[in-house]
């Protein structure tokens, strides 16, 4: 859920935004509790994410920076085939 005050996620154990304080409104009343009753059912260890409903954007971060690694990788690569050359045609 989405704070109406700021727009920021709300976490799933509190009915105020932990940023500006705000209610939630009747609507977001209602699913909050209709979700606290079910997480109260489910005897599982919760994920970080799951309890204070953060989205999870490590996978796609730690995709980006292996892409960036194996591009720099590639050139340095390349550039030391080069020198190589370079060097067994001079000597």
């Amino acid at each position: 859920m989405v704070c109406k005050n700021c727009g920021k996620s709300l976490g799933n154990e509190k009915a105020t935004c932990p940023f500006c304080g705000a209610l939630m409104d009747q609507n977001q009343l209602e699913a909050f509790v209709k979700e606290k009753k079910e997480r109260e059912k489910d005897l599982r260890p919760k994920l970080v994410s799951e309890r204070y409903g953060m989205a999870l954007h490590y996978e796609k971060q730690k995709n980006q920076t292996n892409h960036s690694l194996f591009i720099i990788l590639g050139i340095l690569l390349v550039l030391v085939i080069l020198f190589l050359i370079a060097v067994f045609i001079l000597f």
